[in-house]
């Protein structure tokens, strides 16, 4: 592929190029007995990204996508080739989708999805959320330590004899793929703080949140339950306008040991700095993390190895571990040739946070892919429970928080099936009046819920100070 330099050649003058190579690729559709579909081809170019002003500019939907290596990003605008359906639908859907995407060779078709974490659904403030989303960006740009390659897909149709490619969504492609690749000079400025309301709300509310835990605690010693995650969100309003360039500006910066993304769609912009990866799939092998039992970090190296020391002898927290450990291969064996994984956990730190982590590895079967991996784990113990359907049925009945997609899959794949997902932890959802934060807690037989509740209180700061929102009254409400 030819690289491409930015400037000095006005990339609006691209247009009649692609439309040419559009209308081209076109006619591999016609051998597959098509009148219509897409076509998707990539190109080299050279640019600079600055992630988050890059963000901003792009059309809806738009996605930002950066990996826990923190060496490659994607930037992602306009519709393409789309599917709302639930995540266990989302693989099938994919592969017959793909059937109408004509990929140039030596090309690449990155697909973006996430979904819900309960397929059932959840109201306010989730309204313009599907349960799954699966999305082929109009355009899209990714970027791997200074060098970026350009993906491009349009919709074509046979009219008479003649492909002809839509050219509204061609002169789209080329407006957002001007923002992506534009040169820059100089500092961004940093975008007013964002104002807000004083009243905070929490969902629910701290006692009726224990009452739940405390029942939580009970159906686990009786034995209805092995372990569950019990979430709680804040909510607080605007009082002014926000800006998603500050706020991912904000979160690339506080979240440098993990999965940054951001997804804006019509109901609002979904934003999280995640630790956990839920798999990653490459040519036949899935690697997935068992991350469950946690502290947070110490403030001298005396108190981070106290606590470290403290969790990996914790009777509590290895068996919660154990329990994702242990459920993680009986649900990967049936499209897996072979899974294995590391006797004993081992420490994973974080800027904040500290967690057990045991490596899982599965040689797939042929026909496998990330997408049916995530379909097939989520929800994990580490974000549900054991067993499986009992765990959501109680989260369902007495949590009393919109979950929506917090503690979903998010991520992408390219049109071999190979990708990435992250759970979406850390995260808040914005929306155009207020903001929601989530955070959740592993419970077993022996824990105790105000521990818990405390626990949930410094998984929440981080997002707090991404947003600046002040934290005072959260944390005298846990002390």
């Amino acid at each position: 592929m030819a690289v491409i330099r930015v400037p000095p050649e006005s990339i609006a003058l691209w247009a009649a190029r692609w439309r040419e190579r559009a209308e081209r690729l076109a006619h591999t559709l016609e051998t597959r007995g098509l009148r219509s579909g897409w076509v998707a081809w990539s190109e080299t170019v050279r640019t600079a990204l600055d992630p988050a002003r890059v963000f901003a500019g792009l059309s809806r939907p738009r996605v930002m996508w950066r990996d826990r290596e923190m060496d490659t990003v994607w930037l992602a605008a306009g519709e393409s080739v789309e599917c709302n359906a639930s995540l266990e639908a989302l693989p099938a859907a994919w592969r017959q989708l793909r059937q109408s995407v004509a990929l140039a060779e030596g090309s690449h078709a990155r697909w973006f999805a996430g979904a819900a974490f309960d397929p059932a659904g959840a109201g306010e403030p989730w309204q313009g959320w599907p349960l799954g989303w699966l999305w082929l960006p109009r355009v899209a740009v990714r970027s791997v330590e200074g060098m970026s390659e350009l993906d491009v897909c349009l919709p074509v149709a046979k009219d008479g004899e003649r492909w002809c490619v839509d050219e509204q969504a061609l002169q789209m492609a080329v407006r957002d793929a001007e923002v992506m690749l534009a040169e820059r000079h100089g500092d961004a400025p940093e975008a007013d703080p964002v104002a807000w309301a004083a009243e905070l709300q929490e969902v629910p509310a701290r006692g009726a949140w224990l009452a739940t835990a405390h029942g939580a605690v009970h159906a686990l010693r009786d034995g209805r339950l092995r372990k569950v995650v019990l979430a709680r969100a804040l909510c607080r309003r605007f009082a002014g306008t926000w800006s998603p360039e500050r706020i991912l500006r904000r979160l690339l910066a506080e979240g440098k040991d993990s999965y940054i993304f951001a997804v804006e769609r019509a109901g609002g912009c979904f934003f999280g700095a995640t630790p956990e990866r839920l798999c990653r799939v490459r040519a036949g092998t899935a690697d997935l993390d068992a991350l469950a039992g946690s502290r947070p970090r110490g403030r001298t190296p005396e108190e981070d190895a106290a606590l470290a020391a403290e969790l990996l002898t914790s009777g509590k927290d290895l068996e919660e571990h154990g329990r994702v450990v242990e459920w993680l291969v009986q649900v990967l064996q049936p499209i897996s040739e072979d899974v294995v994984h590391a006797a004993q956990p081992r420490l994973r730190r974080f800027s904040y946070i500290q967690h057990l982590h045991t490596p899982v590895q599965a040689r797939l079967r042929a026909d496998a892919t990330v997408l049916d991996v995530a379909a097939r784990i989520h929800p994990t113990p580490a974000v549900g429970g054991v067993p499986q359907d009992a765990a959501i049925e109680f989260i369902r009945d007495g949590e009393g928080v919109p979950r929506g997609w917090y503690a979903g899959p998010v991520g992408w794949l390219d049109h071999a099936g190979d990708g990435e997902f992250a759970v979406a932890l850390r995260c808040a959802l914005v929306t155009s009046r207020e903001a929601w934060l989530y955070a959740g807690a592993g419970m077993v037989a022996g824990s105790k819920p105000e521990v818990e509740w405390e626990e949930t209180g410094w998984k929440l700061r981080p997002m707090m100070r991404v947003l600046g929102w002040p934290e005072e009254g959260v944390i005298r409400e846990q002390s």
